[in-house]
């Protein structure tokens, strides 16, 4: 099951660090499953919250927390986290041992909201339609919102 791990999102708007996702029983769905694992490329150093890898495939996630003042906030933000860290692409498929790399923004609104195509990422991962559901309802009403 995946849950909520604590921390608090910064007031710049990023999550300083946090990772929102406790990776627990990923083993079910065949990932080996990385956290924060240090790449450079030309700018300095990237760590990407979670690196997820299977069969030849690799799955790079970055979380982030936003107030959102609309969708496109959210969207934004996944664009900005894919624009980051796609200069580790080779990196990650030269160190992980992999021929294929996704790299993935997974924006949370800090009010709740949740960006739809993060549900397609938790299906890449192995969870049925009504795990993503219920880990997105989890993550959109968890410690972290305040409701």
């Amino acid at each position: 099951m995946l849950t909520y791990s604590g921390g608090v999102p910064g007031g710049d708007g990023e999550e300083n660090g946090v990772t929102i996702l406790r990776v627990s029983g990923w083993q079910l769905w065949r990932w080996e499953v990385y956290r924060e694992k240090i790449f450079e490329d030309k700018t300095g150093v990237k760590r990407p919250d979670l690196v997820f890898c299977s069969e030849g495939k690799a799955l790079v996630l970055d979380v982030t927390i936003r107030f959102e003042l609309n969708a496109n906030v959210l969207k934004k933000a996944c664009r900005d986290k894919q624009k980051h860290y796609k200069s580790i692409v080779k990196q990650v498929e030269d160190s992980m041992g992999v021929t294929e790399v996704e790299v993935h923004g997974f924006p949370i609104g800090a009010r709740g909201l949740w960006y739809r195509p993060n549900s397609k990422v938790l299906r890449k991962l192995g969870l049925s339609k009504p795990e993503a559901r219920a880990l997105a309802e989890r993550l959109c009403k968890g410690p972290f919102v305040g409701h």
